[in-house]
């Protein structure tokens, strides 16, 4: 689990209290660069959805986007997820040995039903070490639901 709070803080200063606070709690990460700089915390994150829509197909947002951070996490479902992950696995085949992506993030829809069949299209593929990421509006009420 990563702290993505600062997303919805109200104010930067309890951004920073909130990612020490967790981190302390057993968080084990997060992606407040600031907090991670003046608690000396691990930092952590993703690409962003207008990452993606910056660029005119989202097979070359990939790409470029793991030409810069090889060892990351790719958003797939900016559109559609199970074409999202059909790209990124077009892109393991595509680079073969130098793939090195750790993960694909699911930040919207049914996320326990995708996150089942994007594992199958994954491990079908051969890519079983790629891990699944959640997020998007996950609260404990949700986990709740979905655990």
């Amino acid at each position: 689990m990563v702290d993505f709070g600062a997303r919805r803080m109200h104010g930067m200063d309890a951004a920073l209290k909130a990612a020490r606070a967790f981190y302390i709690a057993g968080v084990a990460a997060t992606s407040n660069v600031l907090a991670g700089k003046l608690y000396d915390l691990p930092v952590t994150g993703t690409m962003a959805h207008s990452y993606i829509q910056s660029h005119d197909d989202e097979a070359d947002a990939f790409k470029a986007f793991v030409s810069s951070f090889s060892e990351t996490v790719l958003l797939v479902d900016t559109y559609d997820t199970l074409a999202g992950i059909h790209k990124v696995i077009s892109l393991a085949d595509t680079l073969g040995s130098d793939f090195r992506v750790k993960g694909v993030r699911l930040d919207s829809g049914d996320l326990l039903t995708l996150s089942r069949k994007v594992r199958q299209a994954l491990d079908n593929a051969g890519l079983r070490q790629v891990e699944i990421f959640v997020s998007g509006n996950l609260d404990e009420y949700g986990i709740v639901k979905v655990g």
